[in-house]
């Protein structure tokens, strides 16, 4: 009899399968993975060993066994509809097919702008849609907004300082965040109504904080928005679905499901081999005996449906690490929690006895009911999973045979199941950060001729303290933290324009802690699994883009950049493997003393960002130059 029972995976591994009738918990062994015993505890439903020929290919009837067949319905939840079961046998008997093409399966890419009523913010938006990529706005101010970005932006109104305001509803479809939003900083002296003092970039004013505190929006709202877009996520070595991986682990809930449902003898089990992996570790193993009698011909695993849906949105599929057999598998995925329904599917061949990795883009899922195509089901998406399938199979679909099918035993050792990124992977998070991060920590380096920026922190309320000690904090992923400090995809820009103050007296001088902070928010961005780029501009201004740029590295450049031009690079970096996990400081070639103009009639050529992008190096951050004398360019 069939063996249905749940795995229970937190940190520890616990088996599944056949055990002696009278065992309910069981030593089973200590995993290398974690030193420790790691138990089971199995609930049994009934327990039959192959003896007496119960399940082999036969020409004639075999007993059909209702009693498994009604705990396997009781396990996953209920039967399926019976007027759709009866349908699926009437049109089964048609043997009807058809070559109408499948509907396309594709996912959006939505990019959040925050704060996208500000400088840099506004450009960001309009770059964006000027590339035709999909755009939102979480702006405070609603009228504002539709007053600059135009009345059909499609718009989030909340307030980043107020959690509730964020509904997590509002951010669905968001892969990557462009985060403009910072607190208002303004001349002592007062601005006009537009800023332009503020904003100009060039002549230099004595700042103050305006509004909200940099805790509040830096820290506390940069926490809520990561909050609200955390199932967005995308970590550049995947995310684990089940098995064992470095020192972390997953579990999914798998039960047998196999063609007693159908009338069939088939049967299998799902369980795990303490020392079956490829390092002698534990890995799952789906086996059992599979038969053609009683017109059957499949087994399968399933988990029961998740309790809350797998968003894997950001990743473009799964990947099987499988010792194989020579035999076509199928991979099922189901994207709705009714027992009986549509699952998008693919197969795949394994090699016999080799370890090998799987590859299933969620491109290639192809919809299936009853090993039939159905053409009008909607097209994947992969927010929305709430259950997974492994089947071996006389059937591929649409009156196509397996042709490795055979009947007997098998078994197909499983040790993980990722979601992965697409090749080549781009970054999914831009950090603007400022150049000159590394300096205050340098020896001999004498602050008075550095920028503002490397002096400047007790004056503005420890502004960009709160602002990098929210990437400190929470631009960390890992699935056994707590929520509030789960990453996600993000771009987050700068107050750069904090650089904007100049001939303070002594006394003014500030604590090297403006940057350190940056220079620690960094290492953890490089440290978090997100594929990231960290950008360095020196003091941002209003003038056009389009100057010739400096790309350096090693944090010691000064110079000036305009704001369009930093929107222009943000998005450039989404785009580009060449940006993926690199850091680099970028100033135009203009020296501050001369204004930068464009003539409106003849606007220079939009620039190739992967020509600069190529030279970039893996590594170089400027803190290997912590013990050495800096050189200023």
């Amino acid at each position: 009899m069939e063996c249905l029972c749940s795995t229970k995976l937190s940190t520890n591994l616990q088996p599944q399968g056949f055990y002696n009738n009278n065992t309910s918990h069981n030593k089973l062994f200590t995993s290398s993975l974690h030193s420790k015993v790691l138990e089971t505890t199995t609930t049994f439903t009934s327990l039959r060993t192959y003896r007496r020929g119960s399940i082999v290919a036969e020409s004639g009837k075999q007993g059909w066994d209702i009693g498994r067949f009604l705990k396997t319905l009781y396990y996953f939840n209920g039967p399926p509809s019976p007027a759709k079961f009866f349908a699926s046998l009437i049109d089964k008997l048609s043997n009807s097919t058809t070559s109408e093409p499948v509907k396309k399966m594709g996912t959006s890419d939505v990019i959040l702008v925050t704060g996208a009523t500000g400088g840099v913010g506004r450009r960001v938006v309009e770059v964006l849609r000027k590339k035709g990529l999909p755009v939102r706005v979480l702006v405070r101010n609603e009228e504002k907004a539709k007053r600059m970005l135009g009345p059909d932006v499609d718009m989030i109104v909340g307030d980043i300082t107020k959690e509730s305001t964020l509904t997590p509803e509002y951010f669905k479809g968001v892969k990557k965040v462009i985060s403009v939003v910072s607190v208002i900083v303004g001349p002592k002296e007062g601005d006009t109504p537009d800023r332009q003092k503020y904003s100009q970039g060039i002549k230099f004013f004595e700042p103050e904080i305006k509004g909200d505190s940099p805790e509040m929006v830096e820290y506390i709202g940069m926490q809520n928005v990561i909050t609200a877009v955390k199932k967005s996520v995308g970590l550049q070595n995947g995310k684990l679905l089940f098995g064992f991986q470095d020192n972390l682990s997953a579990d999914l809930p798998w039960g047998a499901l196999d063609d007693v449902v159908m009338g069939g003898v088939s049967e299998s089990t799902f369980q795990v081999d303490p020392t079956g992996s490829e390092s002698g570790g534990p890995t799952g193993l789906f086996k059992g005996v599979v038969s053609t009698a009683n017109n059957g011909g499949f087994t399968s695993i399933r988990t029961k449906n998740f309790s809350v849906p797998e968003d894997l949105s950001a990743y473009e599929g799964l990947e099987l690490r499988v010792k194989g057999d020579g035999r076509r598998y199928k991979f099922i995925v189901r994207t709705s929690a009714e027992w009986d329904t549509v699952g998008y599917t693919t197969g795949f061949d394994t090699v016999k006895d080799q370890w090998q990795t799987i590859s299933l883009s969620f491109s290639s899922l192809r919809p299936i009911f009853r090993a039939k195509t159905v053409f009008d089901a909607p097209p994947f998406d992969p927010s929305k999973i709430v259950s997974l399938q492994l089947m071996f199979s006389k059937f591929e679909y649409d009156g196509k045979l397996n042709p490795t099918f055979v009947e007997g035993p098998f078994q197909l050792p499983v040790s993980t199941i990722n979601a992965y990124m697409k090749e080549p992977i781009t970054p999914r998070f831009v950090h603007v950060s400022s150049a000159g991060v590394t300096r205050p920590d340098r020896p001999g380096l004498d602050l008075t001729k550095q920028p503002p920026a490397v002096r400047l922190n007790k004056e503005l309320d420890f502004i960009l303290t709160f602002k990098l000690k929210v990437l400190l904090i929470h631009i960390i992923f890992l699935e056994n933290l707590p929520k509030s400090i789960l990453s996600d995809t993000i771009i987050f820009v700068s107050v750069a324009e904090a650089k904007c103050v100049t001939n303070l007296s002594e006394s003014a001088l500030a604590p090297s802690g403006f940057l350190s902070f940056h220079k620690q928010g960094e290492d953890v961005i490089r440290d978090s699994g997100i594929p990231y780029t960290i950008i360095r501009p020196c003091a941002l201004t209003e003038e056009p883009a389009g100057a010739d740029l400096i790309f350096e590295q090693g944090d010691n450049i000064m110079g000036k950049i305009s704001r369009e031009e930093v929107a222009r690079i943000c998005v450039a970096a989404l785009e580009s493997p060449y940006a993926s996990n690199k850091t680099f400081e970028v100033k135009s070639v203009i020296p501050y003393s001369e204004p930068f103009t464009v003539d409106p009639e003849n606007l220079p050529p939009e620039k190739d960002y992967d020509t600069y992008f190529k030279t970039l190096k893996d590594g170089i951050t400027g803190k290997e130059a912590l013990e050495q004398s800096p050189v200023l360019v």
